[in-house]
């Protein structure tokens, strides 16, 4: 069940608890007097006058509701907590009263008016939970007093983003937690402190916080589209998304469970439903994002469809490159009650099409900047990748730029604003060997949160054409194709290596090495195999044998169903911190196949 509090005159909750605060003021009281679409047109009604403090980046949607129901807009600051503090100062310096937002006993208790109309309207007996969205608390700690009450065994379940979760993180403690930094995404449950108060109600009331994605919120809209026909902001959504979560989580054979989700609000920004509509099919797992390597033959798109098919594609982009193979992103439609096994088998009928695709879906970089850029590769010496995120807002990333001072070239650059919770941007930087310390150093002065993204799949596959990792134990060399090698040119493997590694090695040198080949039977036994021999599975386990010592490489070959045919020739080696890594090709009997992935221990 859906308790629609989106359908207020204000299309928010938020009515219930300014109206009741500013209702119980006294007569003098009401003349001096702060709070969004609530307060105005409770003023209103009660013709009281109204100052709203919004941030200066406040969508011109809200803003001209507020003006439109009679209050003074003054936009002031980048974010809700500016705004906040200026409204207190105003308070203070004009003699006003401030109303806030949750914090206040009667603004509580106007939210808590949602739970005596559940009572009315639903069967106490066979109610087993209600979820709210948490943002401050004022929703939840109204909501859940009067339950507990009236029926104390009734659940009441908080549901938040993970990157705006203040109240989960402050139950867990103890006590009211400040965040640094939070995402916007869920709009007025997105802050960073909650109330003393709210937090007080809400370690007596609440029984369990939930915690959503983006995807997860952006899917909870359109359910509530389709049963509906009303949008709804994402902070709306918030509790179906928990509430569908809930389900997932803890199956029932009662088919007519009493649970009850409140649709907290509708002042959805029109920009975002762009957003939405892209993530929502992610998030309720009936779309699936890929990527496809495949041949660069004629009508090779017609066959890649005919793969897929009847899977519906929603979005395809496709590049060739110049060595013979074509870079495909594409998003897929899928039912959410098969999809991990639809995924297997639509992955298994790209193989048999000489194809190798790679799962997306959960791969935040491929999603929000990689689809956007499939261009070609580049060589860009000592490349390495970054994502940082800043609250999106007017100006934002205006003002990331010009912090983002360096001395570095930047090689690759990606943004786009989808008015969403957080501003985005990817940046390429290359970096010589010598200035590795100076840019981690630039890095943390930034103060940005940022993430490395150079082992990103998504990265090495459509943007890169040769990546070195380093690891803990050895360096993973990721790699889709290597080239043929070039007749005449004994330098060829050497020469290619140090122009597109992403470390460029501190020494290059040919080794020859005997291989030995083991191939798992899936019951812990291995088969011994002979250079010629057929070879089965994603995995072989290989044994690099060079006189009395050895290295240890797993060889990751892709999923395919076809056999490949050694030997596998190792052409060249090189040393970078005292680990060697080695280039193969693998011989097949169409053509010559790069090796996925060789991870290589030190010797």
């Amino acid at each position: 069940m859906l308790k629609r509090e989106d359908i207020h005159p204000t299309f928010s909750f938020k009515l219930r608890g300014a109206y009741n605060k500013i209702a119980n003021l006294d007569p003098v009281q009401r003349w001096r007097g702060n709070h969004g679409q609530a307060v105005a047109f409770s003023a209103r009604k009660l013709k009281v006058p109204a100052t709203i403090v919004v941030p200066e980046g406040a969508p011109y949607d809200g803003v001209r509701a507020i003006s439109k129901m009679g209050g003074h807009v003054i936009l002031y600051g980048k974010d809700s907590q500016a705004a906040a503090e200026e409204a207190q100062k105003l308070a203070a310096r004009d003699g006003l009263i401030h109303i806030p937002p949750f914090d206040d006993p009667y603004v509580i208790a106007g939210q808590g008016t949602i739970g005596m109309e559940l009572f009315r309207q639903t069967n106490v007996a066979k109610l087993e939970a209600v979820f709210c969205c948490i943002g401050g608390g004022g929703l939840i700690s109204g909501i859940g007093v009067y339950i507990k009450r009236i029926a104390p065994s009734v659940k009441i379940i908080g549901v938040q983003t993970y990157d705006s979760n203040a109240m989960a993180q402050s139950l867990n403690v103890g006590q009211p937690v400040t965040l640094k930094d939070i995402g916007l995404f869920s709009g007025d449950a997105s802050v960073k402190r909650v109330g003393n108060e709210t937090f007080r109600i809400c370690q007596e009331v609440v029984d369990d916080v939930i915690m959503v994605t983006t995807d997860e919120a952006c899917a909870a809209i359109k359910d509530i589209f389709e049963d509906t026909r009303s949008i709804v902001e994402p902070a709306g959504a918030l509790a179906l998304a928990g509430l569908k979560k809930y389900v997932r989580d803890n199956p029932s054979s009662d088919p007519c469970r009493g649970l009850v989700a409140v649709v907290s609000g509708a002042n959805m920004d029109f920009d975002r439903l762009r957003f939405i509509t892209e993530r929502a099919g992610l998030g309720d797992q009936k779309q699936g994002m890929l990527s496809v390597v495949m041949p660069k033959k004629p009508n090779a798109v017609a066959k890649l469809i005919g793969a897929v098919h009847p899977t519906a594609v929603m979005e395809i982009n496709y590049r060739s490159t110049q060595d013979g193979s074509a870079n495909v992103i594409m998003t897929v439609s899928l039912d959410a009650r098969s999809r991990g096994q639809d995924l297997v088998n639509l992955l298994q009928r790209l193989t048999e099409e000489d194809m190798v695709g790679t799962d997306l879906s959960h791969n935040e970089l491929a999603k929000s900047h990689v689809r956007y850029m499939v261009g070609g590769r580049s060589r860009a010496p000592g490349e390495r990748l970054f994502t940082f995120e800043f609250p999106e807002r007017q100006g934002a990333f205006y003002e990331f730029l010009r912090a983002f001072v360096y001395d570095f070239n930047v090689s690759l650059l990606h943004y786009f604003n989808r008015n969403g919770d957080l501003g985005r941007v990817v940046v390429g930087i290359q970096c010589s060997e010598s200035d590795q310390k100076k840019l981690v150093d630039f890095l943390r002065n930034l103060k940005y949160p940022w993430r490395e993204e150079t082992e990103n799949p998504a990265y090495m596959e459509f943007l890169r054409r040769w990546l070195v990792i380093r690891g803990a134990h050895g360096i993973l060399v990721l790699s889709r194709i290597f080239p043929r090698a070039r007749s005449g040119k004994p330098n060829y493997w050497r020469q290619d290596l140090q122009n597109r590694a992403a470390y460029r090695p501190v020494s290059v040198v040919t080794v020859e090495y005997r291989l030995v080949f083991t191939e798992s039977t899936g019951n812990g036994n291995s088969i011994l195999k002979s250079p010629g021999q057929h070879i089965d599975g994603d995995a072989v386990s290989v044994r690099l044998q060079r006189l009395a010592r050895s290295l240890k490489i797993l060889l990751r070959t892709p999923a395919m169903a076809e056999r490949y045919v050694f030997p596998v020739q190792l052409r060249e080696a090189f040393e970078l911190n005292q680990i060697r890594v080695g280039i193969a090709n693998i011989q097949n009997s169409r053509r010559t196949l790069g090796i996925v992935g060789i991870e290589v221990a030190a010797p």
